[in-house]
């Protein structure tokens, strides 16, 4: 399978170095396998590894001067934004400019910035298990509030009901990932088919020589079955506006 884009990797912009490279690395990597990228560094909302909103204008220029240096648009400015409280507001809204690729997931380590923020807290904190339904519920009610593009390793850390979250996903317009790292079974993946979902394989990467490695993501997608034109980063995709993320459709056609 050809891949096209890795619009979720990382960099130092994500605090505490969570990311490893630099902006420049992690485009030289992208153009040497000749995909597209997004720097998707994490929502400032995240206590140890959020990008700070002051941060976040340069990484900004920095993506500017690397797509001038390339001679073409290699890489968007990306956000993994934070779920931030059981409405599924996320931090995006701390930033000072939207991204051009909007991913969202729940993180541990996110900062409560309100008291609904700590009840939100408490409740994963120290009662994962239990919160399954309202999990599945802030991740829809996201979905509904933002523009979003990405749903990041869906059930990740707290578990989400895969068949209503994939429904309201194919709804909306939203891509769910599956995710190098943070996977999802063949079971999941055929559920959230069985919905209508589309999918996109991503590396996450945090080092600049895992960006559009994906191997594991294909492994997941050849074990379900899944048909190449039901992921959106595959040569097989077909873009037809069904879905938010068909704006980048010019993106990827305009890669040398």
């Amino acid at each position: 399978m050809r891949i096209t884009m890795d619009l979720h990797t990382h960099t130092r912009y994500s605090r505490l170095h969570h990311g490893k490279g630099t902006v420049e690395e992690n485009v030289r990597a992208a153009r040497k396998r000749g995909i597209g990228l997004a720097i998707s560094d994490h929502g400032p909302g995240h206590f140890f590894y959020g990008v700070r909103p002051k941060k976040y204008s340069e990484l900004q220029d920095e993506i500017a001067r690397e797509n001038d240096r390339a001679g073409y648009r290699a890489a968007l400015l990306g956000i993994e934004a934070n779920v931030m409280d059981w409405e599924g507001r996320l931090d995006v809204e701390l930033l000072p400019c939207a991204p051009e690729v909007l991913l969202f997931g729940y993180h541990k380590g996110f900062r409560p910035l309100d008291q609904a923020g700590r009840r939100f807290w408490q409740e994963v904190t120290f009662h994962s298990g239990r919160c399954e339904d309202k999990m599945t519920e802030a991740v829809c009610w996201a979905m509904e509030r933002y523009p979003v593009d990405i749903l990041t390793h869906p059930g990740e850390y707290v578990p989400v009901d895969i068949r209503q979250v994939a429904r309201t996903a194919a709804r909306l317009g939203v891509v769910l990932e599956i995710n190098d790292r943070h996977g999802l079974s063949p079971r999941q993946i055929n559920t959230a088919l069985e919905e209508g979902a589309y999918f996109i394989l991503q590396s996450d990467a945090h080092q600049p020589e895992r960006v559009g490695d994906v191997e594991s993501a294909l492994r997941q997608a050849a074990q379900a079955a899944l048909p190449e034109s039901r992921i959106v980063n595959s040569g097989a995709y077909n873009w037809k506006g069904r879905l938010r993320i068909d704006r980048l459709e010019g993106f990827v056609e305009n890669l040398p």
